[in-house]
């Protein structure tokens, strides 16, 4: 009887890693809502620099999204989002959320980033204010 043959593992492509992998929509635990909602967001690149752009949610979770962004920011890196309500300038709005960077890809002109919060309240809560006192 001989040994069982190792398990042939198939390395990354050169120039990207785990991170700019796709994520595998089969584990999600939740929801996700197509919902485009336009964000203010800082966090650092991957050059190591601060960035701030605005950009929209491809969907978004009770506790993550998935956002455009032309910047690409460090892998699992922490992101700051504010909701801009149409109309809104940068400052006008106060509620702003921590998220952290789970996976990142390229996608079209910039970067497809899915993100988790980092509390309590998530995008979602943003999106669909509840209508109580």
């Amino acid at each position: 009887m001989g040994h069982p043959s190792p398990r042939l593992v198939k390395p990354p492509l050169p120039g990207t890693s785990r991170d700019e992998r796709a994520p595998r929509k089969a584990t999600r635990k939740e929801p996700r809502s197509d919902f485009d909602l336009t964000l203010a967001v800082c966090g650092i690149a991957s050059t190591g620099r601060m960035f701030f752009e605005l950009c929209s949610t491809r969907n978004i979770s009770r506790s993550g999204c998935c956002i455009h962004m032309r910047h690409r920011p460090q892998s699992d890196s922490a992101l700051a989002l504010r909701a801009m309500p149409q109309g809104a300038a940068a400052g006008d709005h106060e509620v702003q959320l921590l998220f952290q960077v789970a996976w990142l890809h390229p996608e079209g002109d910039g970067w497809d980033v899915g993100a988790f919060a980092l509390g309590q309240a998530g995008l979602d809560r943003l999106a669909f204010p509840s209508t109580k006192p």
